[in-house]
């Protein structure tokens, strides 16, 4: 049975479906709006009573499997693309999703109403948006082009390339990532960090744990502190504690989305490689110029324990009310070199 319809009225589609099966029927129905159509391919989850399953076939030897503890979730054709729905109905809920025959999954939307134990999309790439209205317990991903949008926290997120946006609203134990070239953005802290190149930007508004990352050429922000952060090299990149970048997680912007300072804390700052025309600051408001200005001030006491960097550090600012040790790649006295600045 196939049913097509307007993506707004998924949900009618859905008791349609239900209506079918309980029913025993074979009919179609298709709807007469104009607009782009998607196409109901079937229902899975906890259903009569019973763990059920939805296998899907992709073509060319291709199959995607569905499955969903404790909960319903229907699978929509869009274009090329595979929307979900999904009704959690505890937070124990558990949602997979599998590809036999080798390839990925492009999923478009995947709308998720409640909490979620676990997702487990490996072979899946999200292109559009995942959207969870509760909190996630562990993720694993591939790739996202689009965004993940999670409502509360996040025990662990493995995925992919990060070429959209990933937010939650809550705090992120564990968060594993390919290259960043989009924007993570964390109303809580960041327990544990590990990335491959990053020339977006990395933002939580607590505290930036334990961080492992490749080449930075963008942004590292935390709101109070970063514990410690070690990288390959950090050329042209800001690494900033102390700053809240407003909702939006970013440099700039007004309203909510305004940036405020505060007094801040970097642990250590360890590159394998150098880190050159950069600036790292702890607790710095930025001067007419931005951050390295001339007239930037202190936004509180703050500190930067010990930085590191084997490859050298040339054009990079340091900036801070008060500083440890530091190796570039020889021990130097930040009171006397002009590449730190005490505020």
């Amino acid at each position: 049975m196939t049913v097509t319809i307007r993506p707004r009225k998924r949900f009618y589609a859905l008791w349609l479906v239900l209506c079918a099966l309980l029913l025993g029927s074979a009919a179609s129905v298709t709807s007469r709006a104009t607009e782009p159509e998607d196409t109901v391919l079937g229902i899975f989850g906890f259903i009569n009573g019973k763990k059920t399953p939805l296998k899907v076939d992709l073509g060319s030897g291709h199959f995607a499997t569905f499955t969903l503890t404790d909960g319903t979730g229907t699978v929509f054709q869009s274009g090329s693309e595979i929307d979900l729905e999904i009704t959690a109905s505890s937070a124990s809920a558990a949602l997979s999703v599998t590809v036999q025959g080798g390839g990925t999954l492009v999923l478009g939307n995947v709308e998720v109403m409640g909490s979620l134990k676990s997702i487990t999309a490996t072979a899946a790439t999200i292109s559009n948006a995942l959207t969870v209205t509760g909190s996630l317990g562990t993720a694993k991903l591939g790739d996202i082009a689009g965004n993940v949008t999670i409502t509360e926290g996040i025990t662990s997120l493995v995925a992919g390339q990060l070429d959209g946006m990933l937010s939650a609203d809550g705090s992120v134990g564990k968060l594993t990532l390919g290259a960043v070239s989009g924007h993570v953005n964390v109303a809580g802290n960041i327990t544990s960090l590990t990335t491959g190149d990053v020339s977006g930007s990395i933002y939580c508004a607590g505290a930036l744990g334990r961080a492992r990352v490749g080449n930075v050429t963008g942004l590292i922000a935390a709101a109070s502190e970063i514990v410690s952060l070690s990288t390959l090299n950090i050329t042209g990149g800001t690494i900033l504690a102390g700053a809240n970048l407003g909702d939006d997680g970013q440099l700039g912007g007004t309203g909510s989305n305004a940036d405020t300072y505060a007094g801040g804390t970097i642990g250590s700052i360890q590159a394998a490689g150098a880190i050159d025309n950069s600036f790292v600051g702890a607790g710095v408001i930025p001067g007419s110029d931005g951050f390295g200005s001339s007239d930037d001030t202190s936004a509180g006491a703050s500190l930067i324990k010990k930085i590191s960097a084997r490859g050298g550090a040339t054009g990079t600012k340091f900036e801070s009310s008060a500083f440890g040790t530091a190796s570039l790649p020889k021990k130097i006295d930040p009171a006397t070199d002009p590449r730190f600045i005490v505020l």
